[in-house]
C-alpha cells in the first residue's frame, strides 16, 4: 500500500484533465489569435503585440516538438524567429509592422505545426511549456531557439 501512495505522491497533483489535450474552445481561441497577428502583419495592420503572440507561438512550438525531430526541424523555427526579429527592426526604422511572403511562408509552417500541437499534446505538457518560456525569458531574455546563422 505504502509503494502505491510513493507512485501518487511523485506525479505531484497531475490531474486526469492535464493528461488529456487541450480543450476545443482553448485550441481554437488560441489558433485564431495565432493566425490573425499573421494575417494583421501580412496586410500591414499589425503591431507588436501580433508579433508578440507570433513569437510566443514559435517558441512554445520549438520546446513541445519532439526531441528527435528538432535538428531537422531547427531551421524552420530559426526561420520563423529571424523574420519576426526582421519585422520587429523594419518597424523600428520605418515604423510600420509587416511581414514579407518568405517571412509568413516561415510562420505558416511554424503555425501549422502548432496547431497540431494544440490538438493533440495533453495539457500538462502546454502548459509546462508556457512556464519553462516564462522562466527562461524572464531569466536570459534571450531566445530558446539555439543561435542561427540567419541573417536578421
Amino acid at each position: 500500500m505504502g509503494h502505491s501512495r510513493s507512485r501518487k505522491n511523485n506525479r505531484q497533483g497531475v490531474t486526469r484533465s492535464k493528461l488529456l489535450p487541450l480543450s476545443g474552445a482553448m485550441v481554437q481561441a488560441t489558433s485564431l489569435q495565432n493566425h490573425l497577428a499573421l494575417e494583421a502583419l501580412r496586410s500591414r495592420h499589425g503591431a507588436s503585440l501580433h508579433v508578440t503572440f507570433l513569437f510566443r507561438a514559435v517558441y512554445l512550438t520549438y520546446l513541445m516538438s519532439d526531441l528527435n525531430d528538432q535538428s531537422r526541424e531547427i531551421e524552420v523555427f530559426q526561420e520563423a524567429e529571424a523574420a519576426l526579429c526582421r519585422c520587429s527592426s523594419r518597424a523600428e526604422d520605418q515604423g510600420a509592422w509587416h511581414l514579407n511572403d518568405a517571412e509568413i511562408e516561415a510562420l505558416k509552417t511554424v503555425l501549422s505545426l502548432h496547431d497540431w500541437q494544440l490538438q493533440t499534446v495533453p495539457a500538462q505538457r502546454y502548459e509546462s511549456s508556457c512556464a519553462h518560456l516564462l522562466n527562461f525569458v524572464m531569466d536570459s531574455g534571450c531566445s530558446v531557439i539555439p543561435a542561427c546563422e540567419i541573417a536578421v
